[in-house]
């Protein structure tokens, strides 16, 4: 990944990815742009949480 410079230059993935994000911040995150209100900030205690996933194969 580190050797292309664009998203079409990597290689076709072999799998089936899935991303869970527990909390955005969303846009404006000072990155790119001006940095988010604190309105609209993520803040306070740590956040977690537990969930279990089962694999089964698919019916042709």
């Amino acid at each position: 990944m580190s050797q292309t410079s664009h998203h079409d230059q990597l290689p076709e993935p072999s799998g089936y990815y899935l991303n869970l994000d527990l909390a955005q911040s969303g846009l404006g995150t000072n990155s790119c742009g001006p940095a988010l209100p604190d309105a609209y900030r993520i803040t306070g205690p740590s956040l977690s949480c537990r969930w279990t996933m089962a694999w089964r194969p698919l019916d042709n």
